[in-house]
């Protein structure tokens, strides 16, 4: 019997979804229909080792080509053509970057497979429809951010190199380095398939030019495999120049301290590895915080 459903450019048959998704229901999809394609190229290509081509999954998915051109600070640019879609990727970026980019434009057509045209984000719920519009910008751009960590950092090997050796910020520039992506990715991987519930920090020098301290960033985990959901943030999102973080943003070497975290409304020192990444004006510290240690 003739499958009526629609086909992508690569033969995948559209499924039907309910009209309106959690963000996690279609992180769930994405995350499964890049898992396909994971499959299809260790299988095509007989390779189950990292690092993992985001030029080889386009073409996957009927993407003609992968063009590099001058986009200012934009990453990539999905650009649809009734004979087919071609990416650029922006020439001025660093190949790890450009592969992430790529991996990312990736994910806007698995969003088209998928027919994900209605996501619920309950953090962004809103009755203006400008801020709604925004809102749903930046849960399908995240979403695409899910395909592409799946697809160069695939959950299964991406677990059993973790496996490799305790988890530890020692951790990320291995792994980094092992899948060819940045310091800041491979941490939030980590947190991501880690078996042990553990946090990812980013801090910034503050100021900038004459630094007094440090800022954080970002803050994720515990992960989203783990039955251990309590959320945590740093209880002070500013540290002082003389803290361990400015030891380790000086040096090369990983430093052990107790921090405070606010997790779910209590407070409580949690057990962290620091270290520095970059050079220069780009330098930062990155921490990994261990709730459970």
């Amino acid at each position: 019997m003739k499958d009526d459903r629609p086909q992508s450019a690569n033969g995948f048959v559209s499924q039907s979804t309910p009209d309106i998704l959690t963000l996690g229901e279609a992180s769930a999809l994405v995350v499964g229909r890049a898992h396909e394609l994971v499959k299809q190229l260790t299988s095509a290509t007989q390779r189950t080792d990292p690092p993992f081509n985001a030029r080889e999954y386009a073409r996957l998915v009927g993407i003609k080509g992968v063009v590099e051109a001058d986009l200012g600070e934009v990453g990539a640019a999905l650009l649809r053509y009734s004979d087919g879609h071609v990416v650029e990727v922006n020439r001025n970026h660093h190949p790890v970057r450009q592969n992430f980019s790529i991996g990312h434009e990736v994910g806007h057509i698995i969003l088209d497979e998928l027919n994900l045209t209605r996501v619920e984000d309950t953090d962004f719920r809103t009755f203006s429809p400008q801020t709604h519009s925004r809102a749903r910008s930046r849960t399908l751009e995240h979403l695409c951010d899910v395909a592409a960590s799946e697809l160069i950092m695939p959950e299964a090997v991406f677990k059993r190199y973790l496996s490799a050796s305790a988890v530890s910020i020692q951790s990320v520039g291995r792994l980094a380095t092992a899948f060819g992506v940045s310091f800041q990715a491979a941490a939030i991987r980590i947190t991501e398939v880690s078996e042990e519930a553990c946090l990812a920090i980013l801090w910034n020098a503050w100021p900038k030019k004459r630094r007094k301290g440090f800022r954080v960033t970002w803050c994720v985990g515990p992960g989203k495999n783990l039955s251990w959901k309590r959320r945590g943030v740093p209880l002070h999102m500013l540290a002082s120049n003389v803290s361990a973080l400015g030891k380790a943003y000086d040096g090369d070497e990983t430093v052990k301290s107790r921090r405070l975290f606010q997790l779910d409304g209590s407070v409580t020192r949690v057990f962290t590895e620091s270290k520095g990444f970059g050079r220069g004006e780009t330098r930062y510290v990155l921490s990994l915080a261990f709730p459970q240690r």
